[in-house]
């Protein structure tokens, strides 16, 4: 039921989700929420992200031709690469609001992942654009 999920969504004090519809729902309506990003890049497909309400959080490789299966049978490896410590860290920080802000800033070095703003594995902010498209 798409409206009862849209309510669910709505009202939710943090939503934990993979890249999924939910995802955007959350986006939408302004619900807090981590975002875990497995095969596919948060810029191909993720919502559009203020850091101070969502982190997303992924651990694929940055290059443009370098994407898993998102339909695949078994976890994507860089799904499987994100710590239970670090969801735990975001969701945590957008909970404790702007006040910690730590979630609106993105994390590299010794762990690779994304939390806030998206970066790549070595930390350098994602261009705002999907490979496919023509540059904004």
């Amino acid at each position: 039921d798409l409206d009862g999920l849209a309510d669910v969504v709505a009202r939710a004090r943090l939503v934990l989700c993979g890249d999924t519809g939910v995802g955007h729902l959350a986006t939408a309506f302004g619900t807090p929420s981590v975002l875990l990003f497995g095969p596919i890049p948060p810029t191909w497909w993720g919502p559009a992200i203020d850091p101070d309400q969502h982190a997303v959080i992924w651990h694929g490789d940055p290059s443009p031709t370098s994407t898993g299966d998102p339909h695949a049978d078994t976890v994507d490896p860089a799904l499987a690469r994100v710590e239970v410590e670090e969801v735990l860290e975001a969701a945590y920080d957008l909970l404790a609001g702007p006040a910690r802000g730590s979630a609106a800033v993105g994390r590299s070095g010794g762990s690779p992942g994304v939390v806030g703003k998206p970066l790549d594995g070595v930390g350098q902010a994602f261009p705002p654009t999907h490979p496919r498209l023509p540059s904004q």
